[in-house]
C-alpha cells in the first residue's frame, strides 16, 4: 500500500519492513496473524508423585522416575507485534529453558520462514540489539567524552546505583548490573567496577 499499484518489489518489501521494525512502526504487523496448536507437557500433582514414589520402590533412577507428566493442548492465535514481544522476552538468555525451547522453536523454524523480511528485521532491530534507557545514554555520553572515571561514578550515584553497604561495598542494583551488561556487550568496562 505504502509504494502504490506497480512500484513494489521484494527488495521495496524488505527496505519498507525494515523501515517500519527499525522505527517501531507497528501497525502492519499487528494486520499479520498466526494460529498455533501448542501441545506441552504438564505435571500432574498427587498422581505424579505416587507413580515417582512407587517406581523408585522398583529400583528405577530417579531421574527416569521424574520422568511424569501429561500434555496440554491449546490453540494460540496471536498477530506478528505480539508475537515478536513474546519472542524477544521467551528468547532471552534469562529465560526458562522450557519456554526457551518452544519459543526459539516458534521463532526459527516457524516465524523465519513465514515471514523472513519480517523475521530478519526482527533479529536485526530487536532480539540482537539493545535498549538504552535515559540514564545509560547519559553514562554512555559522559565516558565518551571524558576520561574521568570519577565523572561517570558521580553520574551514576546522582542515578541512585552507587548506595553503599555499611561494610563500605556497593549495593547491589539491578539498573547498574543491566549498564554493567550492556557496556560489557559492546566490550567496555565499567568505571566504577576498574
Amino acid at each position: 500500500m505504502s509504494y502504490g499499484r506497480g512500484t513494489k518489489t521484494i527488495r521495496d518489501d524488505r527496505n519498507l519492513i525494515r523501515y517500519l521494525m527499525r522505527h517501531r512502526h507497528t501497525t502492519p504487523l499487528e494486520m499479520c496473524e498466526i494460529k498455533l496448536h501448542v501441545r506441552v507437557p504438564m505435571d500432574c500433582q498427587d498422581l505424579a508423585r505416587e507413580v515417582y514414589d512407587e517406581r523408585l520402590e522398583f529400583g528405577v533412577a530417579r531421574e527416569q522416575a521424574s520422568a511424569i507428566g501429561t500434555y496440554t493442548e491449546a490453540y494460540w492465535k496471536i498477530d506478528l507485534h505480539n508475537l515478536f514481544h513474546f519472542l524477544r522476552l521467551r528468547m532471552d538468555s534469562h529465560a526458562q529453558a522450557e519456554i526457551g525451547a518452544y519459543a526459539n522453536v516458534i521463532g526459527n523454524e516457524i516465524v523465519a520462514k513465514w515471514v523472513p523480511f519480517a523475521w530478519e528485521a526482527f533479529e536485526d532491530y530487536r532480539l540482537e540489539a539493545m535498549h538504552l534507557t535515559r540514564m545509560e545514554v547519559c553514562i554512555f555520553g559522559v565516558m565518551n567524552v571524558t576520561d574521568n572515571k570519577n565523572a561517570v561514578i558521580g553520574l551514576a550515584d546522582s542515578f541512585g546505583w552507587m548506595e553503599k553497604q555499611e561494610n563500605g561495598s556497593i549495593k547491589v542494583n539491578r539498573e547498574r548490573q543491566e549498564c554493567e551488561a550492556k557496556l560489557n556487550k559492546l566490550g567496555l568496562k565499567a568505571p566504577w567496577k576498574e
